[in-house]
């Protein structure tokens, strides 16, 4: 019996070994992933803002070309 309670005390310590190595390994990837998602965001972020900028580039040129057409009227 002695033996018996041995052995699973060894099987148990084996697989808390390997339990606490998966959730090491675990949280270097969640660690990672999170890591790339905000990489992602950022650079989902850079894109909206040069989007709006040429946005609001092209509205800049249509106000400035209609100023210029008013001017030529006056």
């Amino acid at each position: 019996r002695d033996e018996e309670k041995a052995s699973l005390i060894a099987e148990l310590t084996a697989q808390n070994s390997r339990l606490t190595t998966q959730l090491k390994e675990s949280s270097a990837t969640e660690a990672n992933l999170i890591a790339q998602l905000e990489g992602l965001k950022d650079h989902d972020k850079r894109a909206d803002l040069e989007r709006r900028i040429t946005s609001s580039m092209h509205d800049k040129d249509n106000l400035m070309q209609q100023l210029d057409e008013a001017n030529d009227r006056i």
